[in-house]
């Protein structure tokens, strides 16, 4: 029994986090319009997590990573943060934004 509730743990803690990737790593984080406004617009982009309560800054960073990732597979250069969503006693975060390509 104690082993079935280690393995469901660590998957639980594997499953819920999202690694950046490479091409995730390239991606600018943007605030402002201004940055992006003469950059090819690839399309919305979410990404989410199933973190929250105590650890829901980690599962922010997670959901930043499952977005920028998605970017990337795009062929994003940039990537404008336009929505946050979730709080300590959500079921998940989110974040929302526009995927850019720089045209140069």
């Amino acid at each position: 029994m104690k082993i079935l509730i280690i393995l469901c743990s660590t998957f639980m803690l594997v499953s819920c986090s999202t690694s950046l990737s490479d091409a995730g790593r390239k991606v600018i984080i943007v605030q402002s319009h201004e940055v992006v406004k003469d950059m090819e617009m690839l399309g919305i982009v979410e990404g989410s997590s199933s973190v929250t309560g105590a650890r829901i800054r980690s599962g922010r960073v997670y959901a930043m990573n499952d977005a920028l990732n998605k970017a990337a597979k795009l062929g994003a250069t940039h990537f404008h943060v336009q929505q946050h969503s979730g709080h300590y006693m959500s079921w998940s975060v989110g974040v929302r934004g526009i995927a850019y390509r720089d045209k140069k």
